[in-house]
């Protein structure tokens, strides 16, 4: 995607009025696009990826409590290391979504490793956090769900929701921390709280966001048969057309939020103008 070629979604008339109309515009327009910085992304997944499959290998083998917690543990502590990797390639991923959105046209390819090489930083310092925050609940709901030490249920389930909310929170989180790093030259940890901010004010309308992605990854990988290999392939072929969603969602807060009053030339940047919508 050259900026020097003559194309029509550089006009202002043709141009979306909202973020919602510019996902659908990029799906029917930049589809290839946006498989390509899909497949770019899996290079940075492909040990996750491994992790999961090695997991669920070993898993089916573990006999009993202890075996199987090992096995858990193992796994969580990989996230640590496999985790900041994806989050290295989402830093790429969302750089070429800024690209895309404020129609600031390159190469898909040149994009995203320049946006590996301006926001790797911050990738990895978010995709440790998230590391952290998965590996945990991978860890607790397995000595919750499997000690039969714990005779009350309830317990259990209670521990299990608590875990799981809080990681979806931290995931929420790191897509907006992602977004707002492409804009702004926040500090990381003005960053990390405007985040954590946004993330819960919006609570309702993200955990929509989060069904779809990774929801849905998690959903499938959880269950860890036949829909693992499904989750994993979704997530090669579709992982740039669910963060492009969190993406847009992001840039939408902001310019509602942020851009308006502090940021003009931010504001509805690659939409058509509010008097023409």
């Amino acid at each position: 995607m050259k900026n020097t070629r003559e194309d029509k979604e550089f006009l202002e008339e043709n141009r979306p009025s909202t973020r919602r109309g510019q996902f659908l515009d990029f799906f029917r327009h930049r589809f290839l696009d946006l498989l390509k910085i899909s497949l770019l992304q899996t290079i940075f997944s492909l040990p996750f990826y491994a992790s999961l499959i090695l997991f669920y290998m070993f898993s089916e083998k573990a006999s009993d409590f202890n075996s199987f917690f090992t096995v858990s543990l193992f796994t969580a502590s990989s996230f640590v290391l496999t985790i900041p990797l994806i989050y290295l390639g989402l830093s790429g991923m969302f750089y070429c979504f800024r690209k895309l959105s404020f129609l600031e046209g390159e190469f898909v390819s040149s994009s995203f490793f320049i946006g590996f090489k301006e926001e790797w930083k911050t990738g990895l310092r978010i995709g440790l956090i998230v590391s952290i925050s998965a590996a945990a609940t991978l860890i607790g709901s397995s000595y919750l769900f499997a000690n039969n030490a714990i005779a009350d249920g309830w317990i259990s389930a209670l521990g299990i929701s608590l875990l799981l909310i809080q990681l979806i929170v931290v995931i929420m989180m790191s897509y907006y921390s992602l977004s707002e790093s492409m804009i702004y030259s926040n500090s990381f940890i003005s960053n990390i709280k405007n985040s954590l901010y946004f993330s819960l004010m919006k609570f309702p309308i993200n955990l929509l966001f989060f069904i779809v992605c990774p929801g849905i990854f998690i959903a499938l990988v959880s269950i860890m048969s036949i829909t693992m290999y499904v989750g994993i392939v979704l997530g090669i072929i579709f992982s740039s057309f669910a963060h492009l969603i969190w993406y847009l969602n992001a840039l939408s807060t902001f310019d509602k939020y942020i851009n308006k009053d502090n940021f003009p030339e931010y504001y509805r940047k690659g939409l058509r103008k509010e008097k023409e919508a």
